[in-house]
């Protein structure tokens, strides 16, 4: 991990073995996670907790991951990763939302752990944080 502080992340998704993987790794490289499995459960939880990063699934009950996505982006800048495995049927509607990633399914954790540090970095720099990686 890049930074001193822990960083909570919200994950969300209907899946609960992705939910459980990824808890487990970022868990074990010093994040805090949250976990949620509805879109509405998870804005529910980040208004709750204030996550410094976001997760999401694109496909799931009660709300996908870009309603989700545009819903945090209207009142705050912090990073967001979707994951899908289909990416199609969201296009038009993710070149909408700023600043949002997306990782295909499958993908190795690895890599998302990159891109989750890549954010934090990023976002250390845009807010001035003195936490920045040197």
């Amino acid at each position: 991990m890049n930074t001193s502080r822990i960083r909570t992340i919200l994950l969300a998704d209907d899946d609960s073995a992705v939910i459980a993987a990824l808890s487990v790794r970022l868990t074990s490289e010093g994040h805090r996670c949250i976990a949620a499995r509805t879109g509405a459960e998870a804005l529910a939880c980040f208004d709750r907790e204030a996550p410094d990063l976001v997760i999401c699934d694109l496909h799931m009950p009660d709300g996908d991951g870009a309603t989700l996505a545009e819903c945090i982006r209207a009142s705050s800048a912090v990073p967001i990763i979707l994951i899908s495995g289909v990416r199609e049927e969201f296009r038009r509607r993710l070149r909408r939302i700023p600043d949002v990633t997306f990782v295909r399914k499958p993908f190795l954790t690895s890599d998302l752990l990159e891109i989750v540090d890549a954010a934090f970095i990023a976002s250390d720099a845009a807010t001035g944080s003195p936490e920045q990686a040197a």
